[in-house]
């Protein structure tokens, strides 16, 4: 209030003068020069605005999502390519298509979500696979591997398998309690793993079948079950289990607090399929060697077979075929394996033919200073079957089992290493994606 008893408030963001004594109200009227800071060119740092990325099937390139763009950066030292830099809306989710011609994603160019696919140079038209609505949103649409269809979840709770041309759209599953986030197709992509809340609110497993329309429960109802990932052999279907009680006694009131310590959990797809961590200490010998002229006409006939191979080989491209998978549901609930480690909170479950990744954090309280942050990934191989911390403060990683490579995240970059043993410190820099020649 000044001196002759006007009033000055705010109202809209802007500053008015309120007059008691004629009764009037007017806006003042502010011109505040700046010095151009904002107009100016700059170079912002790419890795505090990437949202997302996902490494290319043979793990050349990675598909970085930054700003809401998509951008081709390559992994060794090469050309990085805007995809869909200035298209003026947002782009996420990016990912390859399985032959790494074309990259999908979500995009608000409409004005709301909808699924396109473009090509992955960045050259040509968009393809739409799912026309945007009215409202809503998607979370991370997923290629099948023969390229054919999409997996996708959005904000009903819904989870779909769309063609790719988008010519036809299949509802696999709805949730009566949450949204569906995790979803993965079987190596040969006739399933489709998921996970999702029941009405007790645990998470549990289930398998959809492609050919035959049904969804059926892997979980056995007694456990909260999540992030499902398959062997690339077709041979196991790993998750996430919350089914190790450890109860915590408090100090003072004696009361006890249970916390569900998770373990990965391998279930066998069929009867015949190797205990992968059984222990055969004490059985039998293996058969004895055939005689020495039986092993040797063995080993011609076999060379024969390799050599008539190796021509037709040369000729085909180097992708292997697919093995397609093979699930006996009939018993499948007492052919769940824990692997043999240490329960823990763990998340994102990734599996190679010998290994499997996954997050490990430590478990936190309610002091605000605990906040979420980076976590160390963990690897587990079959062979010696042992914990390896494979790298530590990271907070994502894509993983590529055909190309047995990783992309990571960290909180100083982007790498590419090896499935095949951990980097180690000294390592990283061999790994690193030239962030710095993305210009944003």
């Amino acid at each position: 209030m000044g001196p002759d008893g006007r009033i000055v408030f705010m109202y809209a963001g802007d500053l008015h003068v309120f007059d008691p004594k004629s009764g009037t109200e007017k806006k003042v009227e502010i011109d505040l020069p700046g010095d151009g800071r904002m107009l100016a060119k700059r170079y912002t740092d790419p890795l505090q605005y990437l949202s997302w990325f996902a490494l290319a099937p043979d793990a050349d390139r990675v598909l970085v999502t930054a700003r809401g763009d998509l951008y081709s950066m390559p992994v060794k030292p090469g050309l990085t390519l805007p995809v869909t830099q200035g298209s003026g809306s947002r782009e996420s989710y990016g990912d390859h298509s399985p032959d790494g011609k074309r990259v999908l994603y979500v995009t608000d160019a409409g004005g709301e979500e909808s699924i396109v696919t473009a090509d992955a140079w960045g050259r040509g038209e968009q393809k739409t696979v799912k026309a945007s609505g009215k409202r809503g949103w998607h979370f991370a649409p997923v290629w099948s591997p023969d390229g054919k269809r999409v997996a996708v979840a959005d904000e009903t709770r819904t989870l779909y398998i769309i063609a790719a041309d988008g010519s036809a759209t299949t509802t696999v599953d709805t949730s009566t309690q949450g949204e569906i986030t995790d979803y993965v197709w079987s190596p040969d992509g006739r399933y489709l793993a998921y996970s999702r809340y029941d009405e007790r609110d645990f998470s549990t497993v289930w398998v959809y079948d492609t050919q035959d329309g049904k969804g059926r429960m892997l979980s056995t109802g007694s456990t909260s079950d999540q992030s499902p990932a398959w062997d690339p052999e077709g041979r196991y279907l790993y998750f996430l289990s919350a089914r190790y009680v450890d109860p915590v006694f408090g100090e003072r009131d004696f009361q006890a607090v249970p916390l569900y310590g998770t373990l990965p959990v391998a279930v066998l797809l069929r009867p015949d399929v190797a205990h992968p961590f059984a222990d055969n200490a004490g059985l039998p010998p293996a058969p004895l060697n055939p005689a020495p002229q039986a092993k040797a006409e063995k080993a011609k006939k076999e060379k024969k077979k390799k050599d008539k191979k190796q021509k037709e080989l040369e000729l085909e491209a180097t992708e292997q075929p697919i093995v397609p998978v093979v699930i006996q549901w009939e018993g499948i609930g007492q052919r769940q394996v824990n692997v043999p480690i240490l329960p823990g909170n763990y998340g994102g479950l990734k599996a190679t033919a010998d290994r499997i990744f996954f997050f490990a954090s430590p478990r936190t309280g309610l002091n605000p200073a605990w906040e979420y942050g980076p976590a160390a990934l963990i690897m587990f191989t079959f062979e010696d079957r042992m914990l390896n911390l494979y790298m530590d403060r990271v907070y994502s990683y894509d993983l590529r089992p055909k190309a047995e490579q990783l992309a990571v995240l960290t909180e100083v970059g982007l790498y590419v290493f090896p499935t095949q043993g951990s980097p180690g410190f000294d390592g990283w820099e061999s790994g690193r994606v030239r962030l710095e020649d993305l210009v944003l």
